[in-house]
């Protein structure tokens, strides 16, 4: 038993490793961010760019504290965790990897902020570069595969009629 106590608590000190490097930092880009709007206040253009960084950011933070949350709801039984110790490992791992790859890219961005004095303005060249590392992976997208779908089965039909 003191084993596999011993092996789950490694793998959980990894997530938490991983949430002193990802997540708090994040938070703490977005709380910048949130100030950064109201600084903007003068300028429609900056605050309004600063606005969507900010709404990006905080998609991304509730993405990873929804995953650390998921994980802390599956592992905080600790007698279910060590009963199912390779099921709750592998889920484990499973997060812990994808949690790894988002902070091995989110780094460049983590390091600037944090050289960023936090005394002084935020530099727009950072505020742009945080918004186009966002886009791509944040922006809410709505996928219309149904139309695509009933537009497919429509021609298919359409092949299939005869005059």
């Amino acid at each position: 038993v003191v084993a596999l106590v011993q092996d789950l608590a490694s793998e959980l000190a990894y997530i938490e490793a991983l949430r002193d490097r990802l997540l708090r930092p994040v938070q703490g880009i977005t709380q910048r961010l949130e100030r950064l709007v109201a600084a903007y206040r003068g300028d429609s253009q900056r605050q309004e760019t600063a606005s969507r960084v900010t709404r990006l950011a905080i998609t991304a933070r509730q993405s990873f504290q929804e995953r650390f949350d998921e994980l802390a709801a599956q592992t905080g039984e600790v007698m279910s965790a060590l009963r199912n110790m390779e099921s709750q490992q592998a889920f484990i791992r499973s997060i812990r990897d994808q949690l790894y790859r988002e902070q091995r890219a989110w780094q460049p961005i983590l390091d600037a902020w944090a050289a960023a004095d936090p005394s002084e303005e935020v530099s727009w060249d950072l505020i742009t570069r945080t918004y186009q590392f966002l886009a791509p992976r944040y922006m809410p997208v709505t996928e219309w595969t149904a139309a695509n779908r009933a537009t497919r089965s429509l021609a298919k039909q359409v092949q299939a009629m005869s005059w």
